[in-house]
């Protein structure tokens, strides 16, 4: 704490991954790997944006959907609704998701992001969801074993048949889930939707 309180401080690139910065609205990229346009669109994840996210799904091409989870927020709230467990309400809304008829067709990828935030805070607070989870509270594989087997569970009954496609990541690895990002968007674009969406 006395670093980032010093005059002279400037933020490192872990100060800047850990930050946490309120998104609004939809924010739009896109990256060319060849002859390839990938175009990422971004919505802000709060409650009160979501509303938002409909002009998004209509897009007809869309054909990959990257889902992210904070696999370290068990034990976290959300700012806007104080009595409700963010982790809950990132399998609810992934849940909510897989059910749009809008997407029906889109392949889904869940990243079960911040890895590196779960396992220090497994050692001192242990992992609970309700009276759903049965392992070792701390124990690392256990709980990402549970939370991969959520995801599938969500995805098999709210689309049947579909290939749920399921990462760990860290916050840590920002080039690494860049490229994963890219590598398997890329592996499951349509050859007809890999162009703008503008």
């Amino acid at each position: 704490m006395s670093r980032i309180t010093e005059l002279s401080y400037l933020p490192s690139d872990q100060d800047i991954l850990w930050c946490y910065v309120k998104t609004s609205g939809i924010s739009k990229s896109k990256y060319t790997i060849g002859a390839t346009t990938l175009s990422f669109l971004d919505p802000g994840g709060r409650r009160s944006e979501r509303k938002k996210w409909i002009r998004m799904f209509r897009h007809p091409e869309i054909s990959v959907m990257l889902f992210f989870v904070d696999a370290g927020s068990y034990d976290e709230i959300l700012c806007e609704a104080p009595t409700f467990n963010r982790m809950e309400d990132g399998f609810l809304v992934f849940d909510a998701v897989c059910n749009l008829r809008l997407v029906a067709d889109a392949r889904i990828i869940v990243f079960l992001h911040k890895i590196d935030k779960l396992e220090p805070k497994l050692a001192s607070i242990p992992f609970r969801d309700g009276d759903r989870y049965k392992g070792d509270p701390h124990s690392v594989e256990d709980v990402k074993a549970y939370l991969r087997d959520r995801v599938l569970s969500i995805a098999k009954r709210s689309r049947p048949g579909s290939d749920i496609e399921v990462h760990f990541t860290s916050i840590n690895d920002a080039q690494g889930l860049g490229k994963l990002a890219l590598d398997s968007s890329l592996a499951h674009a349509r050859p007809d939707d890999r162009r703008n969406l503008s």
